[in-house]
């Protein structure tokens, strides 16, 4: 489902700039530090301190090269049994389908079924200027198709038993375009949706026939595959939703609707199986790996965000579904995989997978201080109830609702807010703090939205 990505149910709460396709950081070129990635002592003390605070259930694998240098699992895959998670565990792994969808566009480029200039209308000639639209647009998200989930029947629709990926076509053909064909990179599900059906009209195969005929079956990828609808492998975990407070199963979502932009499951194994297939040219020829390598000046090139560390160049995707959070990162020139799995959607897939690389590439990374929520009274509640202003006509409102207190932006879903220390607040999927300073005549004036403990954006009270 985001590179600025996004999405079980794709939250954007003022996070569009913040949680990214893998958040990584700075490092120094060209220096992997081997001593670093043996001494596994801090990552272990990182991965327990986030499960401690309820952000972390699933597995871990990072690789160099052939050799294993960190792995961990942690926690169990259901709240029923005793079945603690492995490195081969299977988990729905959302947007990461991305990846091998556009393996299956670019192995139909290369057998001269499809050019990645051909135009969306050859397929789809009654979708609103679909002569405009490329399949290379498409793959890049440079489409500017509006995504599915900016509709507001999208939850509904996710439920819908009856729904099949064509019906989410033809909700989004009703005010089908955020930006113009071209204009500019935006993250859209439904560009995936199409590359998915074309796929299957060009192939004659469904998608999930095609993914294991195609890509599976040849690299001998065991434990992935395509869920259509609740059809899924035996031993794919449980999925649950998580906050401070509850941990409950996630909500059924019909997978035919995010279809080929995220309806896929694997384990750790297979995707860097997978990952290394796609780079060293193994599923299509070393000229449409370098074009994904440099698309769009280093954005996103073909299923994969793009990122450079000085000198170093690294590619990935974040995942998320209902229940399920994952990340992969590739540095090629240093064969280093990275990634996690987890059946928790309240990971912080961004800090996690940023952190991960950092530890990886030899840098320092910060252990998670223990949360510990408290419970505030109901007068205590009403120092921050109010509206807040990001900017015009877009405002977060803070508000009570059965007794608790949540956040919501202006056309967006709403958030409980979980209280840590006097004024600092956490809540679900959101990855970062809510401070509130200011206190006039017990109100507070401003709310302030924490990453690393900085402020990255102030939002005024508003006054009526």
């Amino acid at each position: 489902m985001l590179p600025q990505e996004l999405k079980v149910s794709r939250t954007k709460i003022l996070i569009i700039g913040v949680i990214t396709l893998f958040g990584c950081g700075s490092v120094e070129p060209n220096k992997v530090q081997e001593s670093n990635l043996e001494s596994t002592a801090l990552l272990d003390e990182y991965i327990e301190a986030m499960a401690a605070n309820k952000r972390f259930n699933g597995s871990v694998l990072i690789t160099k090269k052939d050799t294993i240098v960190f792995k961990k699992s942690l926690g169990l895959t259901s709240v029923e049994g005793n079945e603690g998670f492995t490195d081969s565990s299977i988990f729905l792994i959302g947007s990461i389908t991305k990846t091998f969808t556009a393996a299956a566009i670019l192995q139909l480029v290369e057998q001269n079924k499809l050019s990645l200039s051909d135009k969306l209308n050859h397929f789809f000639p009654d979708f609103p200027r679909s002569e405009e639209v490329t399949i290379q647009q498409l793959l890049t998200h440079y489409s500017g198709i509006r995504d599915y989930h900016e509709f507001e029947n999208w939850k509904w629709e996710s439920r819908r038993k009856s729904l099949v990926p064509k019906d989410v076509i033809e909700t989004v053909k009703r005010d089908a375009f955020h930006y113009e064909p071209g204009e500019r990179f935006y993250y859209t599900n439904t560009g995936y949706v199409f590359l998915g059906l074309i796929i299957e009209q060009v192939s004659g195969l469904s998608f999930a026939e095609y993914i294991d005929q195609q890509i599976c079956k040849p690299l001998e990828l065991t434990s992935t595959g395509v869920c259509v609808n609740e059809i899924g492998p035996q031993k794919l975990v449980k999925g649950y939703r998580t906050s401070p407070r509850e941990k409950a199963v996630a909500e059924y979502i019909n997978l035919n609707q995010p279809f080929s932009s995220g309806n896929m499951y694997s384990n750790l194994h297979d995707l860097r199986r997978f990952t290394k297939a796609v780079f060293s040219a193994e599923l299509f020829s070393k000229e449409l790996v370098q074009q994904l390598k440099f698309m769009n000046s280093g954005t996103y090139g073909f299923g994969w965000g793009i990122r450079a560390y000085d000198s170093l160049r690294l590619y990935g995707h974040l995942g998320a579904m209902n229940g399920f959070v994952g990340a992969v990162n590739y540095l090629p020139e240093q064969d280093l995989f990275i990634g996690f799995l987890t059946n928790d959607d309240n990971t912080p897939r961004s800090q996690l997978s940023n952190d991960l690389t950092t530890w990886a590439l030899g840098k320092p990374i910060t252990i998670p201080p223990k949360k510990k929520y408290r419970n505030f009274n109901p007068l205590e509640r009403t120092q921050y109830v109010g509206d807040y202003l990001i900017k015009p006509g877009d405002s977060l409102s803070v508000f009570v609702e059965d007794e608790l207190l949540f956040i919501k932006e202006t056309g967006q879903e709403k958030h409980e807010l979980f209280c840590f220390e006097t004024h600092y607040f956490d809540t679900e999927k959101l990855e970062f703090d809510i401070e509130f300073s200011g206190e006039v005549n017990g109100v507070f004036d401003t709310l302030k939205f924490l990453k690393s403990n900085r402020s990255f954006l102030k939002a005024p009270r508003i006054l009526y």
